[in-house]
């Protein structure tokens, strides 16, 4: 069904309110910038509604709730409530791949799962263990049982991961189908992980493998991406990825760096930061909670592995 942005006024309305509760800047670099885990901790708790797990603050649950309220407040505000849950279909794959190579590896999946996607985590360990994918979208599905296949045969971990995440854009674009700004922003998605995905391949020295590893469905053609190194990557980009571009052609660029600019896409390629209500603007809103907690993810590990604080700016988008 195709809607109109008037049909999202009353979400967009509260959106706007939602969005001010979004950390800033300032908030990052207190994290940061905290003389110890503990002291970061603290921050956190302060900042958003902490959650408790036998009377300790439990991090990842607290994100985890961070998402999920996100998900569900935007679900009781639209026309269609599953509307956006090709935007939970990342957490689905994340929790088929991790439970896929807990069988295979003999170990158990907690720890690696995620409680936001449209089947529970619970879900994806049933159903790689019964062989029934039922509750997952139908690309990744019928991509499951291939990918223990293909790791049987391969025993490489990233045939599970490519197979999986191949499945979840394709299920991504059909659940958006019917809209030209959600499928837009598919897109640029993975457009911005096909150039991080080349990126790494190119600096390792590994051209060659950029066949296997790109995703199908974005605007950009994965014939512009087998090249031999960045500077020939640069002079493939269109116009409308100067920026990307100007990053490859500069050696010293970091994959960070090209990363963040390359992720940059997906909040410009929709125009969604200039329009006051709609479609794009509560695509953005979940997005920009989707890149929070991914940044939370990335401050907590970095500083409990003593990461210094450049490390950390470099593999955050704020």
């Amino acid at each position: 069904m195709a809607y109109k942005d008037t049909d999202f006024m009353y979400a967009s309305a509260r959106v706007s309110v939602f969005e001010t509760k979004l950390l800033t800047k300032e908030k990052y670099m207190q994290l940061i910038d905290a003389a110890t885990e503990a002291d970061a901790v603290a921050l956190f708790a302060d900042a958003v509604t902490p959650v408790y797990t036998d009377g300790a603050f439990d991090i990842e649950a607290t994100i985890e709730g961070l998402l999920g309220t996100a998900f569900s407040e935007v679900a009781k505000s639209i026309p269609d409530p599953k509307l956006f849950d090709f935007m939970r279909y990342e957490y689905d794959a994340n929790n088929l791949k991790a439970a896929i190579k807990a069988k295979v590896g003999g170990i158990e999946a907690d720890g690696m799962l995620f409680a936001c996607g449209t089947a529970s985590p619970e879900a994806a360990v049933a159903a790689v263990e019964s062989g029934e994918y039922k509750a997952f979208p139908a690309h990744m599905a019928a991509a499951a049982p291939k990918a223990l296949t293909a790791y049987a045969a391969t025993r490489d971990p990233q045939s599970i991961d490519l197979a999986i995440d191949r499945a979840a854009f394709a299920d991504m674009l059909d659940a958006a189908a019917a809209d030209e700004t959600l499928t837009a922003a598919i897109k640029l998605r993975i457009d911005a992980i096909n150039v991080q995905t080349a990126v790494r391949l190119l600096d390792a020295g590994k051209p060659a493998g950029l066949s296997a590893m790109l995703l199908e469905g974005g605007n950009l053609p994965v014939g512009i991406f087998k090249v031999a190194d960045r500077a020939a990557l640069a002079e493939a980009l269109d116009e409308k990825n100067a920026k990307v571009a100007v990053l490859l052609a500069d050696p010293d660029a970091s994959l960070a760096a090209i990363g963040r600019a390359a992720e940059t896409l997906l909040g410009t390629g929709t125009g969604a930061q200039f329009v006051p209500f709609g479609l794009a603007k509560i695509y953005a809103y979940l997005s920009a909670v989707q890149r929070e907690a991914k940044n939370l993810r990335i401050i907590f590990a970095l500083r409990a592995a003593h990461a210094d604080r450049e490390t950390i700016l470099q593999n955050i988008r704020v």
